[in-house]
């Protein structure tokens, strides 16, 4: 296939008529709009159109830019894996998984806890389990230590961007779809009427809120209303603070 040497090309290299002057780092921490997921999957193709990179397509047209996405093949794997990202965005993340964190409540614990799997923690290829290793990998390797989205971040603007003569960077950060589609809807199969979370109010008996109910229905309708919340008129919320 000829077209995937060109495709990774473009991603790699800055604008050349604005070579004389330091490019800008571009990086994105994020879920799935980042990462570029399409139909639920993730190829070269699909990241290379999707709305990250048509950002970059567009920024390189007025400045150099220093933009790298961790490509996968059709069979999602990683290509080329040795490659350091700056799209650092992955498929599924939420406001705790960008830190490495497990939230608490979602598994039965006040306390929310560095998962592995959120982060890339294995140093080969052969061994990546996860999109945090296929996605991030090698950061983790190269910093020598375990790295979530941000410690990555983190870690291509304070080193690697100074090593390769980099003083600007634009960090763009979509999140919380899948928080809030996980808190309404949980996760689907048999539990899918279980949020992930539960941050709406109930009363005793376990109905939820009537006023809630109704904005509910009026949303399936097509009706969106905007009220504020007033917690000290309603029942604690065992939701996130």
């Amino acid at each position: 296939m000829r077209t995937l040497p060109t495709v990774l090309a473009l991603a790699l290299v800055s604008a050349s008529s604005h070579a004389a002057e330091p490019p800008r780092m571009l990086l994105a921490i994020g879920d799935s709009l980042g990462q570029g997921t399409m139909d639920a999957t993730n190829n070269f193709w699909a990241t290379a159109n999707a709305f990250l990179g048509r950002v970059y397509y567009s920024l390189r047209t007025v400045e150099g830019v220093y933009f790298s996405q961790p490509f996968y093949d059709y069979s999602e794997n990683r290509i080329p894996p040795y490659s350091i990202p700056t799209n650092l965005a992955v498929d599924g993340a939420d406001v705790f998984s960008i830190e490495g964190l497990e939230y608490g409540k979602r598994v039965g614990s006040g306390v929310n806890e560095i998962s592995p799997s959120l982060l890339a923690d294995h140093t080969i290829p052969a061994l990546f389990e996860d999109d945090y290793d296929k996605v991030l990998y090698p950061t983790n390797r190269i910093a020598g230590r375990s790295m979530s989205q941000v410690d990555s971040a983190i870690w291509l603007i304070n080193e690697r961007a100074p090593n390769v003569g980099i003083d600007k960077a634009l960090c763009l950060v979509w999140i919380g779809n899948n928080d809030s589609s996980t808190a309404a809807l949980g996760r689907g199969g048999e539990t899918s009427h279980v949020p992930a979370r539960a941050p709406l109010p109930r009363r005793a008996g376990g109905q939820a809120d009537p006023f809630l109910v109704d904005v509910l229905r009026r949303g399936q309708r097509g009706i969106f209303v905007l009220a504020l919340y007033q917690r000290r008129d309603r029942e604690e919320s065992d939701g996130p603070r």
